[in-house]
């Protein structure tokens, strides 16, 4: 303490303060909120808004964890950079509707699930959430389904933001949708051709 306060005197506060707030003394202030919307525009050569890019580029700099809640995922190039990040070690856990897990097409039922734990939804209600939450860091919503038809043939959006409230908000949602009351485990896969 008499060494800080001999610091200080001498002018060296600031440098105590930077020292101190790497070290994690003094807490750091949050990064800026940031919120964006992407778009697709099927039959049209517009390619300024990417939600699929925005998906996989996510997926691809996850370091920890993603959890999703969807519909479906049967895009074979999201399937692939999902199965990528099980290769990193980043958690993977996605809860899927049950008329759609047990498809042949879906991620659930191909090579690439691998590493990835599936749930899917009891019978009687849909799983028709849209999101994932990328190392309880940022989320990305929207009404896109993880499909080709989504990127391709519909009109589709997605929101990223990594705004800390909403953030936890849909964390705690997918962690109650992971639970028994809600969802079963999935690992019956299809036998497809």
């Amino acid at each position: 303490m008499i060494l800080v306060l001999r610091i200080k005197s001498l002018g060296f506060g600031l440098i105590l303060i930077n020292v101190l707030a790497l070290s994690g003394c003094i807490p750091c202030p949050p990064p800026p909120i940031t919120v964006d919307a992407y778009f697709t525009w099927p039959g049209s050569n517009d390619s300024t808004d990417e939600p699929k890019q925005q998906i996989i580029s996510h997926i691809d700099t996850a370091a920890k964890s993603i959890d999703a809640a969807v519909y479906v995922v049967s895009d074979p190039d999201i399937g692939r950079h999902l199965a990528e990040a099980t290769h990193r070690n980043v958690t993977v856990r996605i809860v899927m509707d049950n008329n759609y897990i047990g498809q042949c097409y879906a991620l659930a039922n191909t090579p690439d699930s691998r590493g990835i734990t599936f749930r899917k939804n009891k019978v009687g209600k849909e799983m028709h959430d849209k999101f994932a939450i990328f190392d309880g860091n940022s989320i990305i919503t929207g009404s896109y389904n993880w499909s080709e038809s989504a990127d391709k043939d519909n009109f589709e959006n997605i929101v990223v933001t990594n705004d800390f409230e909403v953030v936890r908000k849909y964390e705690d949602v997918f962690n109650r949708l992971w639970t028994d009351d809600y969802t079963e485990a999935y690992s019956t896969r299809a036998i497809c051709p």
